[in-house]
């Protein structure tokens, strides 16, 4: 008996300890599977992962300090192109308003770095990225509803006080939800885009229905023009048509005739419309002078337009007074930027910055997808801004040579940028770091000279040193410099820049890549006897190409050099992105982006410094 009782009791201990670890799964599963549930009371910021069409969306969701007993208010707000949703917490002050309103917000991520308004079915995705972030169409518009669905059901929000806003390529999904699934929602605002004709054309298939739509629009936005703008670089569809974001005029002429409306009354900022049908309505805020940016008000290193976008749009959706005088009208030049924190980004702990700079002509979301720099920034836990040249470009030298076309201080303009970025985010000052490709190398050099004592290390990627960037950089300290280069580059060639000078002659205006990289290992008072050489293997995805590393010695800052033997004009590690005809070989050998961290981790600016 004894033996049978302690049989017994072993196999009642087993199987309590079988329950005990059923319920350890389900807890674990519960906290890190599909759904990451929260505590009754939870507030802050946290991330949901909800499963919908076979992928797991993440999404931010801030519940307020105090909440009420009754459903609370829920606002959605969509980030930009190649952005994320703990960027769009930041730069809106959404979760701070929501603390003091009593609301919810929710901040959703992209599956592939950018919202499907109808682009991939269109062929506009294909058209401007090639396969890059994939061509398979994804269902954003139900991921949104999935995203109300497990928040009306959870967290206790009013299915009837959903809002969703959006900025760039968020406020392009904000007009298809507008046309597609309008009774979700009991208010829509979108920020800085104009509708595309994509969009339009498949809205107009659709019945109309009630909506409350606003638009807040810079009347110097150079993404989308109030005139509206012609894409004709894409090639012509097949129906002999070219793509087009319409104008201010033509979009709110659209959303008027669908919604019954006509135009009431004018304001220097504002457009109203009356007669709209039940329960419409349709109104335009206008920044003057602002640019494609989601406006912030008080004084601002960068961008101010005297108002505040968040103020406006929360007035407008909660019955304030939406109508906001702007201060002033900015006659300045407004400067673009996006910016693209990490689901990890803790704005309670100082986090490394990177800046990455595009070439000519380019844009910010163009260095995003040449650079692959997001998918770093996950891994290694940093934030990556990607601002806007003006015309498309950077004065590297252009005052110093005298171009008319470049005459703005472009080293002042990164000055402002991330004083402008430490007010939204937590930014480590002594580990602040800037690269830059072609004339975004180039800016690269001159802000290593200019700018040293705010940026820790400097990559330049696919560029030189122009001559009459010596006397400027002679006088600046020793930095470090990572220099990257392809031998087969035909944009930027390995033996310097050759320009027309005034008379017609062709003459030499840069360093070659190898005399740029013995000046700076001159500059950093490197022995030039020492240097330490490496061969990457080769990994047989880059036929024609080698990787060859070289570290000076005995420097005061290092210099490092990546001779990309037989590579083009591009980013080694991300092909498809430039058109081969300028990016010949890619090198998939490296992740040129995972290269640049590794030598900026290596290095940060002394505390005082940083402080100056």
């Amino acid at each position: 008996m004894t033996h049978q009782g302690d049989f017994m009791r072993t196999q009642c201990f087993s199987k309590w300890l079988f329950l005990l670890a059923l319920v350890a799964c389900w807890l674990c599963l519960s906290f890190s599977g599909t759904i990451m549930a929260q505590e009754d009371g939870q507030s802050g910021t946290f991330t949901l992962i909800i499963p919908h069409d076979g992928l797991e969306r993440h999404v931010q969701v801030h519940l307020p300090a105090e909440r009420a007993s009754e459903p609370i208010p829920l606002v959605i707000a969509l980030h930009p192109l190649y952005s994320s949703g703990r960027a769009m917490e930041a730069i809106t002050g959404l979760s701070v308003q929501a603390d003091a309103r009593g609301f919810a917000a929710a901040y959703p991520d992209t599956a592939q770095m950018f919202w499907d308004d109808g682009r991939v079915q269109s062929g506009f995705h294909e058209r401007v990225f090639g396969d890059l972030g994939g061509t398979t169409t994804i269902d954003d518009v139900g991921f949104i509803r999935a995203i109300i669905d497990t928040l009306s059901a959870d967290y206790g929000i009013d299915r009837e006080q959903v809002y969703v806003t959006g900025l760039h390529n968020g406020a392009s999904l904000v007009y298809r939800l507008a046309c597609e699934t309008p009774n979700s929602f009991a208010g829509f605002a979108v920020v800085g885009a104009l509708m595309w004709d994509y969009v339009r054309d498949e809205c107009e298939t659709i019945e109309a229905a009630p909506v409350n739509l606003l638009l807040v629009r810079g009347t110097s936005d150079p993404i989308f023009p109030s005139s509206g703008r012609v894409l004709a670089e894409l090639g012509e569809r097949e129906d002999g048509s070219l793509y087009a974001s319409l104008g201010t005029d033509i979009t709110l002429n659209f959303w008027a005739e669908r919604l019954g409306c006509t135009h009431s009354a004018d304001t220097p900022n504002t457009r109203e419309y009356s007669g709209c049908i039940e329960g419409a309505s349709l109104r335009l805020y206008r920044v003057l002078g602002g640019g494609h940016n989601w406006s912030q008000g008080g004084e601002r290193p960068l961008n101010n337009f005297g108002v505040n976008t968040t103020e406006i749009i929360l007035n407008n959706f909660f019955g304030g007074e939406w109508q906001l005088e702007q201060a002033a009208v900015f006659r300045d030049t407004p400067r673009q930027f996006f910016v693209y924190a990490p689901e990890s980004y803790d704005p309670e702990r100082p986090t490394p910055l990177v800046i990455a700079l595009h070439g000519r002509p380019g844009s910010g979301t163009d260095m995003a997808a040449i650079t692959d720099m997001n998918s770093i920034a996950d891994n290694a836990h940093f934030l990556v801004a990607y601002p806007d040249g003006i015309e498309q470009g950077w004065n590297s030298v252009g005052d110093l040579i005298g171009d008319p076309s470049m005459m703005q201080d472009d080293v002042q303009f990164m000055r402002d940028l991330v004083a402008e970025l430490s007010l939204n985010f937590n930014i480590d000052p002594t580990r602040v770091y800037v690269t830059g490709f072609s004339n975004g190398g180039f800016m690269t050099h001159r802000l290593a000279c200019e700018a040293s004592d705010v940026f820790a290390a400097f990559a330049a990627v696919g560029s030189s040193l122009y001559y009459v960037m010596r006397d400027v950089c002679d006088a600046s300290p020793p930095v470090p410099m990572l220099i990257m280069h392809g031998t087969e580059d035909v944009s930027i060639g390995w033996d310097g820049v050759r320009q027309m000078n005034m008379i017609g002659e062709e003459v030499q205006v840069s360093y070659s890549v190898p005399d740029t990289a013995l000046y700076w290992a001159a500059h950093n008072g490197c022995n030039p006897e020492g240097l330490h050489r490496r061969e990457y293997p080769m990994l047989g995805q880059s036929t024609g190409t080698q990787v060859l590393r070289a570290d000076f010695v005995g420097c005061a800052e290092n210099v490092r050099v990546y001779l990309i033997s037989g590579g083009g004009h591009n980013w080694a590690g991300v092909p498809g992105v430039i058109g081969e005809e300028i990016a010949g070989r890619v090198n998939m050998d490296i992740h040129a982006s995972r290269e640049i961290w590794t030598f900026f981790s290596e290095h940060r600016l002394e505390e005082a410094t940083a402080d100056t």
